[in-house]
């Protein structure tokens, strides 16, 4: 089947140089350190403006005294407990950010893994010099259609209903837009431009994007208000970013989707990003409460069948691209059947 063809392209062919084949498990094993270390680097960058403002909540000295004080007496602590729903719940939008920003250490991360272990070439993981502003540009151009497809289908079937939030346009908006930047090319570089990668070395570029896919959902699965339709929706992004980036050569489209389906979820339409609220947006959409398969409740446009029915369609037209000139491998093609 000619339409479901893949081609390597050079990104694949630098990841194979001076390469030792590992099997799948050893990929994933080393997958899940890499991101764990990265994961561990944020927290400790995050931690130090995280205990700053916790210190400084309303009333936390005090409650967290009687907390000890009732867990050595033996007594009821469900007081402390709402409390710290209630002191979640009150995050401030620049702490979400910066949480976001400091994702800049997946990115940190894989890179060094890659050069260090795998003697990788930067290159390899998408990170290349031709065309960079276009690619980001299709990318972001792309993302902002996909998201805004998604929400017309919730919207014409009745699931949701938008305002304009005057209160919306604020600095905390490009601070966001920068956050979900940094974020959006962290889990990129981390699961298709090393992971993905990794595994097309040794197994067909199918197993490499379905893998890379199904694992991208999975380490989703923490988030708030997480269901089985957002997972599988999740799954199907990865699989039309995984194809992307190999009909495009790089990484930088896939960042730019990434970021932007997030930005225009959470800050233009004012729809939860994966269970994240609390962001500044410049409308805000009421969520039919008995319609989720329609708007996807309280997970956000993402968990809904709207971006189920998107992404299918968004999977099939990605294969009529066809792989940037110049991009194309030098040796045999390797296919998607």
């Amino acid at each position: 089947m000619n339409f479901f063809r893949l081609r390597r392209t050079k990104m694949l062919d630098e990841a194979v140089l001076d390469h030792k084949p590992q099997s799948i498990i050893t990929s994933f094993l080393f997958f899940y350190l890499v991101f764990f270390i990265g994961e561990a680097i944020r927290s400790v960058l995050v931690s130090v403006p995280t205990t700053i403002w916790v210190l400084n909540y309303d009333g936390f000295y005090k409650m967290f005294m009687q907390y000890t004080k009732d867990v050595m007496e033996g007594k009821d602590t469900s007081q402390f407990e709402e409390y710290l729903n209630q002191m979640i719940a009150s995050i401030p939008p620049w702490l979400m950010a910066l949480t976001l920003i400091m994702s800049v250490s997946l990115i940190a991360s894989a890179i060094f893994y890659c050069k260090k272990f795998e003697k990788r070439p930067i290159s390899s993981l998408g990170i290349r010099k031709k065309d960079i502003f276009k690619e980001y540009g299709l990318g972001a151009l792309i993302g902002l259609v996909m998201l805004g497809l998604t929400f017309l289908i919730s919207f014409l079937c009745g699931g949701v209903s938008i305002k304009f939030n005057p209160n919306g346009v604020s600095p905390l908006i490009l601070l966001f837009l920068l956050a979900f930047i940094i974020q959006g090319a962290s889990e990129e570089i981390m699961f298709r431009g090393y992971f993905m990668m990794t595994v097309a070395r040794d197994y067909k570029i199918a197993t490499a994007i379905a893998t890379s896919s199904v694992l991208f959902a999975l380490l989703h699965g923490g988030n708030g208000e997480i269901d089985i339709l957002p997972l599988v929706n999740i799954v199907l992004f990865g699989i039309f970013i995984g194809i992307y980036v190999f009909k495009r050569g790089d990484i930088w489209g896939a960042c730019a989707i990434h970021t932007m389906w997030n930005f225009a979820q959470g800050c233009i339409f004012g729809s939860s990003v994966s269970g994240i609220s609390n962001i500044p947006t410049i409308f805000v959409s009421d969520i039919k409460e008995n319609m989720k398969l329609v708007n996807g409740g309280a997970f956000g446009l993402e968990g809904s069948l709207a971006t189920t029915v998107v992404l299918l369609a968004c999977i099939a037209l990605v294969f009529l691209l066809k792989t940037k000139k110049g991009e194309e491998s030098l040796s045999d093609a390797t296919y998607f059947e």
